[in-house]
């Protein structure tokens, strides 16, 4: 009996083996693969407070488990927040733009980059286009709008109109101002770095989950191989402060203390605090 296996590469060359380092080999490819497969399960394992219905899915990306919280009546004219997740469970929220921002901060011992009122008001800004860039979907409901009434054509259209003036508001809040312009540059940067608009700023970073870092290397303000520099990021980062702070308006002291409540719950709370702000936002 050979004690020798034979392996045939795929250009066809045969290579003789001893038995005991193939089996060596082996065990050692085989555990490789065990503990890449047991990683990518690791990434999508559900925490046991979300509820055994919640599917395993790696590629959900990263996320933090959140318990959602509401306003209930207490007594005849009180009001306190309580846990308002299905049968009491936490829920998992995905990581944005804000989070990791945040986490950034923290992990370097540095101050908050944004308050609760700011990420709050973001996050309303990015469901409100999600909403508008979604509603002409096939068998997308009225119930996803807020304010939708029976369902039929009228309460989906009022609803959609009610959030594009919403849109509208906050996009005129925004502004037409600059975050960072080009300008006392050599012609040679000039050419490769482009100006950041306030209003691309706040979508890059509500919308499409960019860090301010990201931003700068996109519209060509960080060169190859370098990293950004901190006075830019903190340029980006007093000008998006200052577009949210606009965005906000004039908010009454409970609705902010209602939206700070809502965002460290895990989920911002705006709809119900400013958006009245926001729907009167012409007559401020």
């Amino acid at each position: 009996m050979s004690e020798h296996v034979v392996i045939v590469s795929g250009d066809g060359a045969a290579v003789l083996t001893p038995v005991a380092e193939y089996l060596l080999a082996k065990a050692k490819r085989e555990a490789e693969e065990a503990a890449r497969i047991a990683a990518v399960k690791a990434r999508g394992a559900v925490p046991e407070d979300c509820g055994p219905e919640v599917p395993e899915a790696p590629a959900r990306g990263a996320f933090k488990v959140v318990r959602p919280q509401q306003l209930y009546p207490v007594g005849n004219d009180g009001w306190a927040f309580k846990d308002a997740g299905y049968q009491g469970r936490s829920v998992m929220r995905y990581l944005d733009a804000f989070d990791v921002m945040t986490a950034q901060s923290v992990k370097r011992q540095k101050p908050l980059p944004f308050t609760a009122d700011q990420m709050a008001v973001g996050r309303y800004y990015r469901e409100l286009l999600e909403r508008q860039a979604h509603a002409g979907v096939r068998c997308s409901s009225v119930e996803a709008l807020r304010g939708g009434g029976s369902g039929n054509g009228g309460d989906f259209m009022d609803a959609l109109l009610r959030d594009r003036q919403k849109i509208e508001v906050l996009n005129r809040r925004i502004g037409s101002g600059y975050a960072l312009e080009v300008r006392r540059l050599r012609p040679t940067e000039r050419n490769w770095r482009s100006m950041i608009s306030d209003r691309t700023l706040v979508e890059l970073v509500c919308v499409q989950d960019l860090t301010l870092s990201e931003i700068l290397v996109l519209k060509g303000w960080v060169k190859p191989g370098k990293k950004a520099q901190g006075k830019h990021i903190k340029a980006l980062r007093s000008a998006l402060a200052a577009a949210l702070n606009r965005m906000l308006g004039p908010l009454k002291p409970h609705q902010k203390q209602v939206m700070h409540r809502g965002t460290v719950s895990g989920f911002p709370r705006f709809e119900a605090t400013g958006a009245e702000a926001i729907e009167t936002g012409e007559k401020q």
